[in-house]
């Protein structure tokens, strides 16, 4: 039996459930026992992004992306830790990642191209949308 969507369907559960506390313990407990697992890493990413710890969040996404960069996750919470940190050409690259990674993933496209929007950039807006909507005209 597989332990790990158990310990990490817990873990999620506890952290959008509430309280906090008890969510980051499981966190916790899913990232000792799931040492090498990059979606335990990028939960304790949110955990601590939650939390308001920013600089823990970004240890645990680094960790993440070095056991596996095309984490959906990882990158998921590395745009919100950018935009939690002001930060809107990491966020850009985040959420370009994420369209590389899930092209028909229209979400990821709104988000970037609404992004792009506020940087000024509203033909990459334009052509993002576009492309996103040529690639899954039905999704």
């Amino acid at each position: 039996m597989n332990a790990a969507p158990d310990i990490l369907g817990r873990a999620f559960a506890a952290l959008r459930n509430g309280p906090l506390a008890e969510g980051l313990r499981l966190v916790e407990e899913a990232v000792r026992t799931l040492p090498n697992d990059p979606r335990a890493h990028a939960l304790l990413a949110r955990a601590q992004l939650v939390a308001g710890d920013l600089d823990r969040a970004d240890a645990a996404l680094e960790r993440a992306l070095a056991l596996d960069p095309t984490s959906v996750a990882a990158w998921i919470e590395r745009a919100a830790l950018a935009r939690r940190r002001g930060d809107p050409a990491a966020a850009r690259h985040a959420l370009e990642r994420l369209v590389e990674l899930a092209p028909r993933h229209l979400p990821f496209r709104i988000d970037l191209a609404a992004l792009c929007e506020q940087m000024g950039d509203v033909v990459i807006a334009e052509a993002v949308l576009a492309e996103g909507l040529a690639i899954a005209p039905d999704d």
